[in-house]
């Protein structure tokens, strides 16, 4: 007799995440083509725990200085030049050279991880967020240069940073970067309520002669 084999999925393994936020920052680089066929690079900072998308930079090169200027950013707007946190990133050249220059400087805590190097886990995070942001985003819009870009990401960051997620059980990314914990009972009571009325706006939809 035949004996079916059955092929199970590997259970996928769960990255990398801290417990509070400004802990753990990825940084991306992803690579966008207007309508024009213009190369535009897309620099990305975001935050672990909250997935906040901290910072962002686009420009026509792909270089480490851009890298650089949008880390020093985000650093001063959330005062983390002398933090201890680490920053993980892949091992592409734009985030090497001014970037490792930079992490160098004295008394600086910022700690460079560098995905599937110096830890096993990827940095799948923030890849997933450049997908997000072109897909959701980028793609849907008739943009044809570096300026038609910047206009749009100037809006979708902001949109994408105050849009309810389903990973944050229902808060949103400056939710849970200012405070408030995901917690994924959240909302299970006024689920609880609103499965405890149906039944009884059910009945009062209806009709009389029904």
């Amino acid at each position: 007799s035949l004996i079916r084999c059955v092929r199970r999925k590997p259970k996928q393994k769960t990255g990398i995440r801290t417990d509070a936020p400004l802990k753990l920052l990825h940084m991306d680089t992803t690579i966008f083509r207007t309508s024009e066929n213009i190369r535009v690079y897309i620099h990305f900072i975001m935050d672990n725990y909250s997935r906040t998308i901290l910072g962002w930079k686009a420009s026509l090169k792909w270089s480490s200085a851009d890298t650089l200027l949008n880390l020093k950013e985000v650093c001063e707007k959330y005062n983390l030049f002398y933090k201890p946190i680490q920053l993980l990133c892949d091992d592409g050249s734009e985030n090497q050279g001014a970037v490792n220059d930079f992490l160098l400087e004295p008394n600086l805590s910022i700690e460079k991880l560098v995905a599937q190097v110096d830890i096993s886990f990827s940095n799948s995070m923030i890849e997933a967020v450049n997908k997000k942001m072109k897909y959701e985003f980028l793609f849907r819009k008739e943009l044809r240069s570096l300026e038609d870009v910047i206009r749009s990401l100037e809006s979708d960051v902001l949109e994408y940073n105050n849009r309810p997620s389903g990973v944050l059980h229902g808060l949103t990314p400056l939710e849970v970067l200012n405070g408030s914990f995901p917690d994924k009972y959240h909302f299970s009571e006024k689920i609880k309520h609103a499965n405890s009325e149906r039944p009884r706006l059910n009945r009062a939809d209806l009709c009389g002669i029904c």
